[in-house]
């Protein structure tokens, strides 16, 4: 296994060599939000994965205290609770 490269922020690109293969279960839930993601644009299930985790990575470190990130929808505030 290799040793992942420290945090690059949020979209540097990152010169790691090779892939890291890990294995994971997946509840049904998640195999069908996996399935959407791939389905929903040129990437495959492992790209969907990848971009997921960078995006939940972004999310904790905007999060606050309490875990709860806000955004603008239409122009309104909205208190999303990170988990």
């Amino acid at each position: 296994m290799t040793t992942p490269p420290a945090d690059p922020g949020d979209d540097q690109p990152v010169s790691a060599v090779g892939l890291t293969r890990f294995t994971v279960n997946l509840t049904p839930r998640a195999v069908v939000a996996l399935d959407g993601l791939a389905a929903a644009g040129p990437q495959s299930r492992t790209d969907a994965i990848n971009r997921a985790l960078r995006t939940s990575a972004r999310l904790a470190r905007c999060a606050d205290a309490n875990g709860v990130v806000t955004v603008l929808v239409d122009g309104r505030q909205v208190e999303i609770e990170v988990v």
